[in-house]
């Protein structure tokens, strides 16, 4: 890896995720505030154990339309990559739910699981909408399509398996500091998020967005998830 990460250009294949998530974890095990719980630390940690399982099913052909989830996935990891690269171009200029992370990402009064959990937030409460519809548009189909619905219910199934056993793995000794009664709070959101992508809650946000790209409202309701996320994100940010 040379230079940093966060001002490379958006990447095209799925081994290229995992090779830049890959690169900003040694950026900032380099270059951070030398703690383990760097707040984007945390969350990319997370977010690379996910990619890779992804990257498993597709090369096992374990998804009924294999370009869509190749696609997805790129799209989504592309958000991720961009909100980073904005902040490091101009700070600040981040979309909220991600800025409210980078914001505190170094506050040591805050736990690697609320870290984690604001980032699962921003990605998925916020991004995952956008990243359908910017698969639709670069490849086709579309709400109407069966397979692609099915094929994006399968990424569902990885979130909330993954997210189960990376949730546990950030309850360590060192939550033990922080007030048990908050720390489970954040635990019941991981929980809720898992129920939220079984009930396709961005599903239904990106076939929203899809509608409203005719009349050109979709900016605007993309400013309404960027809010509600955000919102979320400081709520998850508070000290325990």
């Amino acid at each position: 890896m040379a230079g940093n990460p966060y001002l490379l250009p958006s990447v095209t294949t799925i081994p290229e995720v995992i090779h830049r998530l890959t690169d900003i974890q040694a950026y900032i095990a380099a270059n951070g505030p030398g703690r383990p719980d760097d707040g984007i630390g945390c969350f990319n940690t997370l977010y690379t154990v996910i990619t890779k399982q992804v990257l498993l099913g597709v090369q096992n052909g374990a998804f009924q339309d294999g370009p869509f989830m190749t696609a997805l996935d790129v799209a989504f990891a592309n958000r991720y990559f961009d909100a980073l690269r904005a902040d490091a171009l101009t700070p600040g200029s981040a979309p909220r739910p991600w800025q409210v992370l980078i914001d505190r990402r170094t506050d040591q009064g805050i736990s690697q699981l609320q870290f984690a959990a604001a980032g699962v937030n921003a990605h998925i409460d916020f991004d995952l909408a956008a990243a359908v519809v910017n698969t639709w548009l670069a490849i086709g189909g579309g709400p109407d399509s069966a397979t692609q619905h099915v094929t994006y219910q399968q990424i569902d199934r990885i979130f909330a398996q993954e997210m189960d056993g990376l949730r546990h793995g950030f309850e360590t000794a060192g939550e033990a500091r922080f007030d048990t009664g908050k720390i489970a709070k954040i635990l019941d959101l991981f929980s809720d998020w898992t129920v939220d992508l079984t009930r396709d809650v961005a599903w239904g946000h990106a076939c929203r967005l899809w509608a409203l790209r005719k009349a050109g409202l979709d900016a605007a309701y993309m400013d309404g998830l960027a809010i509600s996320a955000g919102l979320v994100g400081q709520a998850i940010l508070i000290h325990v």
